[in-house]
C-alpha cells in the first residue's frame, strides 16, 4: 500500500501537474489496454533476440496524454531502488513497446516516455 504522502508528492510533481492539465483538457488516458503485432526486427531491437517470427504483445499503459499535439507516456513504478537510472535501465524496453503501441493506435508521435518512481518521488525520462 502507498502512503498518503507519496500520493500527495506525485500530484504536486512536475509530471503530476502536467497530467492534471491534460485531464482538464480531456486529453489524459489512463490504464489503456493494447494488443500489438510486432515483427522480428522490432523484437531484436528491444529485446536483443534475433528472430524472423511475428509476435503479439499485449499490455496496459499506466497513463498517456497529449501535450502540444504529441503524446507523453507515463509508467508508475513502485520498485525499491536507490536511483531512478536503475528503473530506466530495467524498463526502457517496456516503454519502447508502449511507444510503438501509441504510434500505431493514434498515428501520432510520442514526445516523451517517463517513468515515475513512487519510492523516490522522482521522474526519469527514457
Amino acid at each position: 500500500l502507498f502512503k498518503e504522502d507519496k500520493v500527495i508528492e506525485f500530484t504536486t510533481s512536475g509530471i503530476g501537474r502536467r497530467m492534471k492539465a491534460a485531464f482538464d483538457r480531456n486529453e489524459l488516458y489512463r490504464e489503456r489496454k493494447f494488443l500489438l503485432q510486432v515483427d522480428g526486427d522490432f523484437i531484436e531491437k528491444v529485446q536483443g533476440i534475433e528472430t524472423d517470427e511475428t509476435m503479439i504483445v499485449q499490455g496496459i499503459i499506466d497513463a498517456c496524454f497529449v501535450e502540444d499535439g504529441k503524446y507523453v507516456i507515463v509508467d508508475y513504478k513502485t520498485d525499491k531502488v536507490d536511483k531512478k537510472e536503475t528503473l530506466v535501465e530495467e524498463y526502457k524496453n517496456q516503454l519502447n513497446v508502449y511507444e510503438k503501441a501509441v504510434n500505431q493506435i493514434t498515428n501520432a508521435e510520442v514526445a516523451e516516455k517517463i517513468i515515475y518512481s513512487v519510492e523516490l518521488g522522482e521522474e526519469a525520462t527514457v
